[in-house]
């Protein structure tokens, strides 16, 4: 997808956005960032344990040898989200800016540990949402939904014991799914290819030789999902909305599934709005509350974007004096 292409989504979005705001009304909206107030700290502050949940989780995903700390790695997904939200590239930017930053690690394992971790989340992410769906059809009336919503559950289930016996008996369920799909002429890609394979390997490495840090990778991932699901919460109680857990639960889900759908509009902008409103009058909820859930998140992803830039350029600038300082040694020590 071209960039100027990009740059027209971009534009529609936001032309979308400007009329749905006015749609709602000025009046509204001020009412509804008056209520959400000190919440919107609040959420800040969410955001920020979810950057250390999922750096801490990378670091799970690395072995002894190549050791990284979470501090830094907490500096690296930031940055790298900055990149992904910002950037026009999207998704296809941000994990190898956050693999080109680590030390000590050459870039493919880097990448590799990086996707890893990525994938994890990205398991955690859709359990989430499969949870939601289960939910949402149990909820409604009739023995058919009811039925599929059962088996949802069961799919879960089953998908998750299939996974941990692909793990303990080395099954190369990535790779081998990937060669059924390669052999359509247009999905087929070597990159893409290579990185599952490595993605695999590495799994299967991490879970054999530090099978708790494996564990370790999905209970941080579980955790962050939790702290996302905490967000919606405290918007609906700014807004003065009560919602039962598996309200909440439905709610992150179809955010999950629009996120998925909307992707290549740049920072989804407009989409996360229109989207958000459209599930909460579905789900009975003012709409109006569905916006507000959508800015208080594009206010803290622009809140860590601005602060994963302004550590990308600390490090710029680190490692732009580091090497003047190589250059000045080289030039004035003896040989």
């Amino acid at each position: 997808m071209s960039s100027r292409f990009k740059q027209i989504l971009f534009l529609l979005g936001l032309g979308f956005l400007v009329y749905l705001l006015r749609q709602t009304g000025w009046n509204a909206l001020s009412d509804g960032f008056r209520r959400l107030g000190w919440f919107l700290a609040l959420i800040l502050v969410l955001s920020g344990f979810k950057y250390v949940l999922s750096a801490l989780a990378w670091s799970a995903a690395f072995f002894p040898e190549e050791r990284q700390s979470w501090r830094n790695l907490f500096g690296y997904r930031v940055a790298g989200e900055a990149m992904n939200y910002l950037s026009f590239a999207g998704p296809f930017l941000g994990e190898p800016v956050k693999a080109s930053m680590l030390r000590g690690v050459r870039f493919l394992p880097g990448l590799a540990s990086t996707l890893l971790e990525s994938t994890v989340n990205a398991i955690a992410a859709s359990i989430v949402s499969v949870a939601g769906l289960a939910l949402l059809l149990r909820s409604v009336p009739g023995s058919g939904t009811r039925f599929a919503g059962d088996a949802m559950i069961l799919f879960l289930l089953g998908l998750a014991v299939s996974f941990l016996y692909a793990l303990k008996n080395r099954v190369r369920f990535l790779t081998g799914a990937w060669k059924l799909v390669s052999r359509v002429p247009r999905l087929s890609s070597l990159q893409l290819g290579e990185k599952l394979s490595l993605i695999e390997e590495r799994m299967h490495r991490l879970s054999f030789e530090r099978p708790a840090a494996f564990s370790l990778m999905f209970l941080l991932s579980f955790a962050a999902q939790g702290l996302a699901l905490l967000e919606i919460y405290v918007v609906l109680v700014s807004m003065g909305i009560q919602s039962s857990l598996s309200g909440i639960l439905v709610i992150e889900t179809f955010t999950k599934l629009a996120k998925a759908f909307f992707f290549f509009v740049p920072t989804r902008v407009g989409a996360d709005e229109g989207s958000s409103a459209g599930i909460f009058a579905l789900l009975g909820l003012a709409p109006t509350a569905g916006i507000m859930l959508a800015l208080a998140r594009r206010l803290r992803a622009l809140f860590w974007s601005v602060v994963g830039l302004g550590f990308l350029l600390t490090q710029s600038q680190s490692v732009g004096s580091t090497q003047t300082e190589l250059e000045v040694r080289l030039r004035t020590e003896p040989s």
